[in-house]
């Protein structure tokens, strides 16, 4: 191995040890290997045989969810469905994606992996010290749009190719290496999963490690073979990517991390499970590159494919300064305090968005709709429930009116000032009493319970009559 090789190799063992997002194998998701896919020839059509299919089964068996709510998992999750996954059809960005753009590498540059990243390209001088200017490379890097040869208009992008994936002339599916993408598109029965791949790296998959090759079929589009990182986090993948697109942006790269060997057969960096001729593939599947790197140097990224449709070009670039970066958003952007990566593995129970907070309530609403229920009856019943739309407030009347009914029962079957009104009828006096049961321990009970399921809580409420059944 070259000594730039086993430099880079120690940057990113760092920030492999540095993901604390990382899901365990079995524990966190558990993935079904199956059978090996069949080979799949360059000129066959959509459709293939069942005799190519190796996998009868989804690839992913379980994942535990609750890490889709950390705040990488969702910035990421949030830039999937902002593309056209068609080459040669235009992308339109909205406000909005731009915004969530930037609340993507907002939240990358906080991460301990991306700091880490940062700071050896800084010594190697291949990036900005600031953080504004980093993330305006950034930006260039993987999200200024490109038109690749053929297409009018932009079509395509750096993260577009390598973590949503595209589809070329409606058979053959380019990039997509990504295992978040990967397992949502799977759950929503858009990836039929073919089988593993195996070559002379690889000549037996592991479903306990953490990079997998494999053949699936995508929005009718075949990916004979590709590459992924199973398992680990967004902010992992972007900061290993772009380290080696720095690094090298022209010249393969191998790297060797925990018990892992990576080649870059492109820039934007793949895990070493493919053959050689996908490596090509790959490499011929990306964005132009840099206006300073010399002519022939970027010729050697451009070939013909067969029939006259052209290849995309390399993920060797990042073009001309994005339009949307002007001076006084650098400004506020530099002045915006970074926040340290939170440590623990899954977000808690109770940690939820402040939305759900505001429908759930807290103890304190409970029980002052509960005692309003309780001294004014009705009233204080009817009060509760118009002036508090959280489950805490309807809950807490319903208990308390629940009390007041039993007191109310109570006083009127054993008090003087109310004779003769259950005389004969104390079948009545009981159906009352068990009402007035019922609603108070039901409040109580149904608050604990949404208290604990605020993941649910939303499908949850559409389905209750004022909150009692």
């Amino acid at each position: 191995m070259i000594e730039a090789d086993r430099e880079l190799s120690t940057m990113v063992q760092d920030i492999w040890d540095k993901d604390v997002n990382r899901l365990k194998p079995g524990t966190d998701y558990r993935i079904s290997l199956q059978g090996k896919a069949g080979p799949v020839n360059a000129d066959m059509n959509d459709e293939m045989s069942d005799d190519n299919d190796g996998a009868g089964y989804p690839l992913f068996s379980f994942v535990d969810e609750r890490i889709f709510k950390k705040e990488s998992f969702l910035a990421f999750i949030s830039l999937l469905d902002n593309y056209e996954s068609d080459t040669g059809e235009p992308e339109i960005v909205t406000p909005e994606e731009e915004a969530e753009n930037h609340k993507f590498l907002d939240c990358m540059l906080r991460t301990p992996t991306m700091k880490i990243a940062h700071k050896y390209l800084v010594e190697k001088q291949l990036s900005p010290e600031g953080l504004p200017e980093f993330k305006m490379q950034l930006y260039r890097i993987w999200f200024e749009l490109y038109a690749r040869r053929g297409a009018s208009k932009p079509d395509s992008s750096g993260f577009e190719h390598v973590f949503v994936g595209e589809t070329r002339g409606g058979r053959t599916v380019i990039g997509f290496h990504n295992w978040i993408q990967l397992y949502l598109q799977e759950k929503l029965g858009h990836i039929d999963y073919k089988g593993y791949s195996v070559n002379a790296n690889s000549p037996q998959p592991d479903e306990n490690k953490h990079i997998l090759a494999l053949q699936f079929s995508w929005k009718n589009g075949i990916k004979p073979k590709g590459s992924i990182f199973v398992g680990v986090s967004p902010e992992f993948e972007f900061a290993l990517y772009t380290l080696c697109f720095l690094v090298s942006p022209n010249e393969r790269v191998k790297v060797f991390f925990s018990i892992y060997e990576c080649i870059d057969s492109s820039p934007m960096q793949l895990p070493n499970e493919e053959e050689p001729e996908e490596a090509l593939q790959v490499a011929a599947d990306a964005p132009p590159p840099y206006s300073s790197i010399a002519e022939e140097n970027a010729a050697y990224f451009d070939y013909k494919e067969n029939g006259g449709f052209p290849n995309p070009p390399s993920y060797n670039v990042a073009t001309t300064l994005p339009s949307y970066d002007e001076a006084e958003r650098t400004k506020a952007e530099a002045l915006v305090p970074l926040v340290a990566g939170r440590d623990e593995d899954f977000v808690a129970r109770d940690d939820f968005e402040d939305a759900d907070q505001l429908r759930i309530g807290n103890d304190g609403i409970f029980m002052l709709t509960f005692f309003m229920a309780f001294l004014f009856n009705w009233i204080g019943f009817f009060l509760s429930f118009c002036l508090t739309t959280s489950a805490a407030g309807r809950y807490g009347a319903i208990s308390g009116f629940g009390l007041s009914l039993i007191k109310w029962i109570l006083i009127v079957r054993f008090s003087t000032y109310f004779p003769g009104y259950f005389d004969g009828q104390y079948w009545l006096w009981w159906v009352f009493l068990v009402l007035g049961f019922l609603l108070f321990l039901r409040g109580f009970i149904n608050y604990a319970k949404i208290r604990k399921m605020a993941d649910s809580f939303s499908s949850l409420a559409r389905t209750r009559v004022l909150f009692i059944y």
